[in-house]
């Protein structure tokens, strides 16, 4: 189990045993992304936490914490935020808190700017690439990693741009400042979002300066700079900021993103009056933005203005237009909470509590906080602030560490589905943060280090069963199969218990989604484990099954389903199921990536259809990767796949742009194990008379696959049938014989994980996880990977 994913999708795979079938827990703080340059409202953001070393996690879990009010009233006209005294000096730059050695360092992996123009040239590219995270498509295809690369890039863009600030100005030039400003906006997030991005980012740099050799004083300057880095960044953004917003000579795109961003810098510094003014100048100034319009109104009710948030949202409303579906799904609960706060005191323990939940729903969670720690004190018995205060916890810091101890305290009464469902995913995570390093030392004591907490979150979810039957299920049923699963082996690392216990789930799964016919989850968990039904026709059934109306424009369950599917029809020979799979793919929501997954399951489609032999063409097949690749926001993992598969296919078509395909796929390909280099060296000894060279390289790259136990057991197979057709080749019928047996010998799963049809040349990658967590919005989080993605790859020759 592991606390990783950004939004709805997983980072990267941290399994018990092998990458194929594995649990994990996550969780996220429940926010929401906004506008402009990937703006997180609070701590908690919708960032999920990344485990970083204990020494991370230590120096930079500060640099995530509730922010409190300012001591004296804030303005409440965007005149009078400009006519308040300015610093009469320029605030400290960010490239000042550098110490020398870590300045040494960094300039030595930075490259130098030529010329000033050089730099904004190389910090507006940065830039670009940073303001692509506006799209939460884009959030989801990069992983956090990529956010933390992208994020790096920007630390970049300030080596490069501050020493263009003149040192006896108190401001930027304008022309900087038009860079420095989004800049500093970026770089001042993870002091709002949740730890786990800033302790991944100083994983990051702890891993770089470990390979330099670098000193413990080195390293720990680097996390200390990056946990000062954020607040410094906000000072200087308000800094350079204010003069873009207050000169009417201006730029006025770019004063009013500069106003955006004060406006999200002060509702996350709790000024609301001050958010409030800035928010109704930029719907002065931008009066057809739509969501600018509602952010006014969420504003308003945040500063417990529930007059002027009505005002706010009905004005909103109208500009929406009855058939917009840009209003905030969280509006009614931000009115809500505010018609609590205008009601002022609370004078006594219901009122304070449902004053401190009004609170937390509008992110004032600095003064949530004060009131739940005063219920705590006047009702011990209560489980209720102990669970507000977990839950604060978690959605600020993600800290599994402080929540599970309040809930494991609290008191017997109230013990509602808010608690049960923390509960639960705090258990779940529990075992990721205790069990699993240990299981990554001795895998064969899974049962004994692991069971002892499943247990508990059993226990929790059997609870949890009162409040919310159909999650509770399927939180059981996975948990179930995980446990029968380590019995009688050694960890997670037999497919087949792992295939019997989610066999045993895909039968329970159906007989649950009789009882609750309207649940996602239930639904969710059909299409998951539909490939492990006993026969064809039950597993195809299951995925055909008409979804409840809540999952009808879920794109993640509609990829699946339709991945899943192709899946089917190749691991059981069924090609007259085409058109089935076909429309499918034709129900993907076209919201989103929606358009580029259906283009390039279509391209998947028509690949399985030509090989299967069943009415696709090469030429047909080549056509839709075409198309797939040309689509500029496929997601990164996914472009390499489809540029391999057309390598493949242009190699059968005997088009010398082949080799230049596959090169590309394994340039951006970022899997543990390259299929794209493994096709481009097959296809180097492809021609009659292949020179000796690729013929060695060949082998010496199918030598080192065949005998790696970390390979699939299918690319291993295919290894060693590579080197005996070399043998065959060369004249050495024994040695082939030899190699062919031991292809053989390799275990085959009955289950759908790496299913190989080498008479195909098809490889499709399976795989089943499942994590545990928990948004703030949405309560306890069932998240469901089930991944089957089709590759193609070059077979021996005959």
């Amino acid at each position: 189990m592991s606390p990783e994913a950004i939004n709805d999708r997983p980072l990267h795979r941290a399994s018990i045993s092998e990458p194929r079938a594995s649990a994990r827990g996550w969780a996220d703080g429940g926010g929401r992304a906004l506008k402009g340059a990937v703006r997180f409202r609070r701590c908690g953001g919708t960032l999920r936490a990344i485990p970083g070393a204990t020494l991370v996690a230590a120096l930079l879990l500060a640099a995530c914490g509730p922010r409190s009010g300012p001591a004296v009233p804030a303005p409440e006209t965007l005149a009078e935020v400009c006519a308040a005294p300015r610093d009469e000096e320029r605030p400290p730059l960010l490239t000042e808190a550098v110490p020398e050695d870590l300045r040494e360092w960094l300039g030595s992996l930075i490259a130098p700017a030529a010329t000033p123009a050089e730099a904004r040239a190389r910090a507006e590219s940065a830039l670009a690439s940073f303001r692509a995270l506006e799209d939460p498509t884009t959030v989801s295809s990069l992983g956090l990693g990529g956010m933390v690369l992208l994020y790096l890039q920007v630390l970049e863009a300030v080596w490069l741009l501050e020493p263009l600030w003149p040192a006896d100005a108190v401001d930027p030039p304008a022309e900087l400042a038009a860079l420095l400003e989004p800049v500093y906006e970026g770089l001042r997030l993870p002091a709002i979002v949740s730890g786990g991005f800033v302790q991944q980012l100083g994983g990051v740099v702890v891993q770089l300066l470990a390979e330099s050799d670098a000193s413990g004083e080195l390293i720990a300057a680097a996390l200390q700079l990056l946990r000062i880095l954020p607040d410094r960044a906000r000072v200087l953004q308000r800094h350079v900021a204010l003069p873009l917003v207050c000169d009417p000579g201006a730029p006025p795109d770019l004063a009013l993103e500069a106003l955006r961003h004060l406006a999200d810098a002060a509702g996350d510094a709790g000024n609301w009056h001050e958010g409030l003014a800035l928010q109704r100048e930029i719907v002065r100034r931008a009066p057809e933005n739509v969501d600018d319009a509602y952010e006014l109104a969420v504003t308003a009710y945040r500063a417990g203005r529930v007059e002027d948030g009505d005002q706010a949202a009905a004005d909103a409303d109208a500009l929406c237009g009855t058939d917009c579906d840009r209003r905030p799904a969280s509006l009614e609960r931000y009115a809500a909470a505010a018609r609590v706060l205008e009601q002022g005191a609370a004078d006594d323990p219901e009122a304070r509590l449902a004053l401190a939940a009004a609170l937390e729903a509008v992110a004032r969670n600095s003064e949530a906080k004060d009131l739940y720690e005063t219920v705590a004190s006047e009702l011990p018995d209560d489980a209720r602030p102990l669970t507000g205060l977990a839950r604060l916890a978690m959605t600020e810091a993600l800290d599994v560490a402080a929540a599970l101890p309040l809930l494991e305290s609290a008191g017997p009464d109230h013990r509602d589905a808010d608690y049960y469902e923390l509960l639960v995913a705090c258990r779940a995570m529990t075992a990721f943060y205790v069990i699993l390093p240990q299981l990554a030392q001795a895998p064969e004591r899974a049962a004994e280090l692991l069971g002892p907490t499943l247990a508990s979150v059993h226990e929790a979810a059997a609870a949890y069963l009162e409040f919310q039957p159909a999650r509770a299920s399927v939180v059981l049923l996975l948990l179930e199969a995980v446990e029968q699963g380590m019995e009688g082996s050694s960890g997670l690392e037999s497919d087949e218990l792992v295939g019997r216990a989610l066999q045993a789930v895909a039968e329970r799964a159906l007989d649950a989604a009789a009882r609750f016919p309207d649940s996602p989850e239930v639904a969710r968990l059909v299409v998951a484990t539909a490939l492990f039904a006993p026969t064809a026709d039950e597993a195809f059934a299951a995925l055909e099954r008409p979804l409840p109306a809540e999952l009808a424009r879920d794109l993640d369950t509609a990829v699946r389903r339709a991945a899943l599917f192709l899946h089917g029809i190749l691991r059981w020979n069924e090609p007259g199921r085409a058109d089935a799979a076909r429309a499918l793919i034709d129900d993907i929501p076209a919201e989103g990536l929606g358009v580029s997954w259906a283009t390039l399951l279509r391209a998947d489609l028509a690949a399985a259809s030509w090989r299967l032999g069943a009415g696709a063409t090469a030429e047909e097949a080549r056509d839709a990767y075409l198309a797939a690749i040309a689509d500029e926001s496929l997601p990164a993992e996914q472009r390499a796949r489809a540029l391999n598969n057309l390598g493949v296919v242009l190699a059968a078509l005997g088009d010398p742009a082949a080799a230049e395909r596959l090169r590309r796929a394994e340039e951006s390909s970022d899997e543990d194990y390259d299929i794209a280099q493994f096709n481009r060296l097959a296809l180097a000894v492809s021609s009659p008379s292949p020179a000796a060279e690729a013929l060695e390289n060949l082998r010496a790259h199918m030598v080192e696959v065949s005998g790696d136990d970390g390979q699939p057991a299918t690319m291993r197979r295919l290894a060693w049938r590579w080197l005996a057709w070399t043998a065959e080749r060369e004249g050495k019928p024994d040695e082939a014989r030899a190699f062919l047996e031991s292809a053989d010998a390799l275990p085959t799963s009955p289950y759908f994980f790496d299913p190989l049809r080498a008479d195909l040349g098809v490889l499709s990658r399976g795989e089943f996880q499942f994590g545990l967590g928990y948004s703030s919005l949405q309560g306890l989080v069932i998240n469901l990977d089930t991944g089957s993605w089709l590759w193609l790859v070059v077979p021996p020759p005959g």
